[in-house]
């Protein structure tokens, strides 16, 4: 279990253990992606992250090779110092984006695309008045507004409740005929 702050989630029962193994997991395994290492295209990208009109999601998204989230994910993280402020493995951090990004589905819009953008829009929001005191402050509150932009779209299929009711999809059925889509069961 972990004994960070951030970690606290990881004391929710978790059978399988497969939330404890994605992050004991060693950076190694995924050294594939170069992911610490940024292309010169992709830092002059994140160069324009903390603009609104100079930063362009789209092609950002070019230049990061198809992980426009978890690259984005990592330069704020890294900017704002928060694995070492709220205690998180770097290697641990590296293996959850990315399986996170991985959990998108390749739909037209609720895709690691669009979460990249929520989270350009929620660094800036963060950045911004009172929220940047507040984060300064309390980094676990930024840190878990990022995964919250981050992830407010994993696996979603790309369609509305009316259309998986309409379906009688499997997802729809497993939650009981409730807004599935909205409340992720």
């Amino acid at each position: 279990r972990s004994a960070s702050p951030a970690g606290l989630f990881l004391k929710r029962k978790d059978s399988s253990g497969r939330v404890e193994k994605l992050l004991v997991q060693k950076a190694e395994n995924i050294s594939y992606h170069n992911f610490s290492k940024f292309s010169p295209e992709v830092n002059n990208w994140l160069k324009k992250a903390d603009t609104w009109d100079k930063f362009d999601i789209w092609q950002f998204a070019e230049v990061a090779n198809g992980y426009p989230l978890s690259r984005l994910m990592l330069h704020y993280v890294d900017q704002h110092n928060l694995l070492n402020r709220c205690q998180i493995s770097r290697d641990a951090f590296i293996n959850y984006i990315r399986a996170l990004e991985d959990g998108y589905l390749d739909v037209p819009y609720h895709n690691n695309l669009h979460a990249a953008d929520v989270l350009h829009a929620t660094h800036f929001m963060l950045n911004s008045g009172t929220f940047r005191e507040l984060c300064e402050k309390r980094p676990l509150l930024r840190l878990a507004a990022y995964f919250s932009a981050a992830a407010h779209d994993f696996k979603h299929p790309g369609t509305n409740n009316e259309f998986a009711c309409n379906m009688q999809s499997e997802v729809h059925i497993s939650c009981e005929r409730r807004k599935f889509l909205t409340n992720l069961c």
